[in-house]
């Protein structure tokens, strides 16, 4: 048992003691490594610096993305002078006055498509394009017509999604007026300066309106047009002979033609026709109109006109 014991203290005793470690060699490293190294490092600096200044020189000076004078298609009514003297004022625009913003990578198409829509309202869309590495077109859809609401003392340009927009100044040059329809709402209740006020469909009405009286009855309208409230679902257009026709936005435009149409047909002769104070064709099927000279209001009732309602009334005729 002594024997054992002093074996297994002999093999405890070796277990913590620690073997010397042969001493390391310190390892010289040579100057001309050092060197090789700092020079590789600065070299791939170097070329770095080389790349990103060659980048930057031809995005900011290089005359070979530098945009060439732009392509416009699609103008119409919008003066070439007037559309090129802004487009060229913008694009010779300088980022701290000395970088052209007329460059491939520099140049904000929608920026510059917004600018466009806000200089020249008959502009409804701009479409800014850029082709590397010198191409630029524009390309523009104009309105045929601008609608602009007035109530409180302020007028509002109607867009065609029904949101609004305030009017500024050059909603009075001559190209602008002449396209110009204004509806002044008798409320005097101002509109809302945010969201979708008016359905895109209202928006359309009164050019509509006017397009059609022209190209169907062969009357002419005043660009001044009114309505008592907006939400009375109505419209009154003003003739050149002085009298007006109340529509409904609520009823289609050819039922009220067709109503209209009859009415001057049958009921009041062309020299009567500017004795008229007002035409009101708001009740579907049926039609009053008054005459200035403050003669009673007549309520004709006239029905949609129909392919068969025309046979009939054409046999009659014969016989």
């Amino acid at each position: 048992m002594r024997f054992l014991w002093k074996t297994q203290l002999k093999q405890e005793r070796g277990r913590f003691v620690q073997k010397e470690q042969p001493a390391r060699k310190k390892v010289r490293k040579s100057p001309v490594s050092d060197t090789r190294n700092t020079l590789t490092l600065m070299g791939v600096a170097f070329l770095w610096f080389l790349f990103f200044g060659t980048a930057g020189y031809l995005v900011l000076f290089s005359s070979y993305l530098s945009l060439a004078s732009p392509t416009v298609s699609g103008r119409e009514h919008i003066s070439a002078e007037d559309f090129d003297s802004v487009l060229n004022q913008e694009l010779s625009e300088r980022y701290f006055g000395r970088i052209e913003r007329a460059r491939f990578f520099l140049l904000r198409p929608r920026a510059l498509e917004q600018t466009l829509r806000e200089r020249f309202p008959l502009i409804r869309e701009a479409t800014v394009t850029r082709t590397f590495p010198t191409g630029l077109t524009v390309v523009l859809s104009e309105r045929k017509d601008i609608i602009v609401w007035c109530a409180a003392h302020t007028c509002h340009h109607v867009l065609e999604d029904g949101t609004v927009r305030s009017v500024m100044s050059v909603y009075e040059e001559e190209e602008n007026r002449v396209r110009t329809l204004t509806i002044t709402d008798e409320s005097g209740q101002a509109l809302p300066n945010e969201g979708k006020i008016f359905e895109p469909q209202f928006v359309a009405f009164p050019g509509e309106v006017r397009t059609a009286l022209r190209e169907r009855l062969g009357l002419e309208t005043d660009q001044r047009m009114r309505v008592t409230s907006r939400f009375g679902n109505e419209l009154r257009v003003r003739t050149e002979g002085g009298w007006e026709i109340f529509f409904a936005t609520d009823i289609p435009l050819e039922t009220s033609l067709d109503a209209l149409s009859l009415l001057l047909d049958k009921e009041i002769p062309a020299e009567r026709r500017a004795d008229l104070l007002y035409i009101d064709l708001r009740t579907e099927n049926r039609v009053f109109y008054r005459f200035q000279e403050g003669k009673e209001t007549k309520e004709p009732e006239v029905a949609p006109v129909t392919e068969t309602g025309t046979k009939e009334s054409k046999k009659k005729e014969k016989k």
